[in-house]
């Protein structure tokens, strides 16, 4: 090399690393056809990267599938450019089904059209071919009805959430602005992040699972104590009712015994009936002493913090609930007054009407937590609202929901089960805390029930 002469590098030679990250996709969509992208390609390549890692980091922070969904539907709009996406995910059961979770741009129609022209040849497809496929590859697949439901509903591409061979769920992508057209390089970066979000789902619905076992195990042990109480409580009732008829009975054999004497044939029947009688009392004494280690069960009330209960209660029930693919919210005004109430009694209370609305509702359901201070008859209450939008209750029926052994539909045929005790005891506890129990609703609707709790 000569003085002087400047040097310039090689090009070509070193490749970025978005470059890399990336992949390098000519014209038809080749590894390796194009080895000297244009900048705009570069361009493109280093929003695609931005976009995947902005979207990593929004989904390890999300805390259920739902908010996973929030995460995943923007960045996927925003990469592409379209203002129609949609996302259903596929229930542990029943199996080759799919609920819409979240739908931005598109018709609420477009999650009936899917069902009717069939969820399960869909997902049957994606499972073989787990790839973003428009709406004519579907037809040429053999989906002709599902294809064209979705052409009429302006879709243009599905792409399928699936991880380790599980098909999670689907969503939809509509047009993209300046009519253009879903390029090779396009499809592999939705692949790319639909791969992200459905580990971080998976993930979330294995940690929804663990943490709503835990809460049923927990519950299981605490029904098993109560049990336990009850029983020593029913030992107890039953022994005291005992005792003074058998009393009665002693000291009668005991003047009979004195006025047949020792000689008359009756007297050793008389004998054996006092023997008897006085092992059986021995027995009911020491019933009544094992029952009378257990105290009776008592209401604690506290004037506490009504908002900070049911925020604990929301984190813990929220995974359970929304692994079953219902949605549970929370909304909790500023400044809440304190409330009487006993803490492990309203949260019985609250199990009663969440599970309520779970059983009675399909999946897809927003279930909402509201509590707030309100005035009614010259009072101050701090009112709790547990809100569904499921299919709502008759007005015929509202006045026999918190009747103990009641079922709404009683027949043979019903699909649900249980004694109809839950919203009874639920009335009878908040009864007990001087507060209220009210429900409303109307047919296609949804239902509310209000627990009224008084002001401390």
């Amino acid at each position: 090399m000569k003085p002087g002469r400047k040097t310039e590098p090689r090009r070509g030679t070193r490749r970025g690393r978005a470059e890399i990250l990336a992949g390098d996709f000519g014209p038809r969509g080749t590894p390796g056809a194009n080895l000297d992208p244009a900048p705009d390609a570069h361009a493109l390549r280093d929003h695609a990267l931005g976009a995947l890692i902005e979207l990593s980091g929004a989904l390890a922070l999300s805390s259920d599938i739902y908010r996973a969904a929030d995460a995943l539907l923007p960045n996927l709009m925003g990469q592409i450019g379209t203002a129609h996406a949609a996302l259903w995910l596929a229930p542990e059961s029943p199996p080759q089904t799919l609920v819409m979770i979240r739908s931005r741009g598109f018709d609420p129609a477009l999650a009936r059209a899917l069902d009717h022209a069939g969820a399960a040849e869909l997902l049957r497809c994606f499972a073989s071919e787990p790839r973003p496929l428009d709406p004519g590859e579907l037809a040429r697949a053999g989906l002709g009805d599902v294809g064209r439901a979705l052409h009429q509903a302006r879709v243009e591409l599905v792409a399928p959430l699936a991880v380790r061979g599980e098909l999670l769920g689907i969503a939809a992508l509509g047009p993209r602005t300046g009519r253009r057209s879903y390029a090779p390089m396009d499809r592999a970066v939705i692949q790319a992040s639909m791969a992200i979000a459905a580990v971080a789902m998976q993930t979330s619905r294995l940690g929804s699972g663990l943490i709503e076992k835990n809460r049923l195990l927990r519950l299981a042990n605490e029904e098993l104590r109560g049990l336990d109480r009850l029983q020593s409580e029913f030992l107890s009732n039953v022994n005291h009712e005992l005792r003074t008829p058998l009393a009665v009975v002693i000291a009668s054999l005991d003047c009979l015994t004195d006025i047949v004497g020792e000689d008359p044939p009756g007297a050793s029947l008389v004998r054996d009936a006092q023997n008897q009688a006085e092992r059986l009392q021995e027995l009911v004494e020491d019933l009544l002493t094992f029952s009378a280690a257990d105290d009776a069960l008592e209401l604690h009330v506290i004037a506490g913090d009504a908002g900070a209960l049911l925020a604990e209660y929301h984190r813990e029930r929220m995974p359970g609930i929304a692994a079953e693919l219902r949605e549970l919210t929370l909304e909790c005004a500023p400044q809440l007054p304190p409330a009487r109430y006993d803490p492990t009694r309203l949260r019985q209370v609250l199990d009663a009407l969440v599970d309520n609305a779970v059983k009675f509702t399909p999946r897809g359901t927003h279930i909402r937590l509201e509590v707030g201070p309100v005035r009614e008859s010259d009072r101050a209450w701090v009112c709790i609202r547990v809100r569904d939008n499921g299919p709502g209750i008759p007005a015929d029926q509202l006045p026999r929901l918190f009747e103990a052994f009641r079922q709404l539909d009683s027949s043979m045929t019903r699909t649900v089960g249980g004694m109809g005790l839950g919203l009874a005891l639920a009335r009878r506890l908040i009864g007990a805390m001087d507060g209220q129990l009210r429900a409303e609703s109307e047919i296609g609707r949804g239902a509310t029930f209000s627990v009224l709790l008084p002001a401390a």
